[in-house]
């Protein structure tokens, strides 16, 4: 989509009315979720053994956990996000305006992942 080299519009229709871009997006979303889940929601550097790939395979393995890790997250904060916002009526573009308060709840959002 980023290089324009199909119309999304005409993709949709001769993919009978199905945006490609948004079942790509789910379905790597729940790719991930199902990662995040094999991998018992930790990541992959809580232990030791863990922390340093020795083969090729291992590497990959870590790669998509910490890909998948990332991935849920940021749907969980999205998916919040599209609930709190309507919901309360909060608008996140005056945080920049709040000065420290602004600062305080950005930091919160990032270290709930952490």
């Amino acid at each position: 989509m980023v290089f324009q080299v199909v119309d999304p519009a005409a993709l949709t229709r001769a993919l009978g009315g199905v945006d490609p871009y948004l079942a790509l997006g789910v379905l790597g979303t729940l790719t991930a979720a199902v990662i995040f889940a094999l991998g018992r929601g930790r990541l992959v550097d809580d232990t030791l053994e863990t922390a340093q790939p020795r083969s090729f395979g291992q590497t990959l393995r870590h790669s998509a956990h910490e890909a998948s890790f990332v991935t849920v997250w940021v749907a969980v904060a999205y998916l919040g996000w599209q609930v709190i916002s309507p919901g309360t009526g909060f608008d996140g573009s005056q945080l920049a305006l709040a000065g420290l308060v602004g600062v305080l709840v950005g930091a919160a959002l990032l270290a709930l992942p952490g």
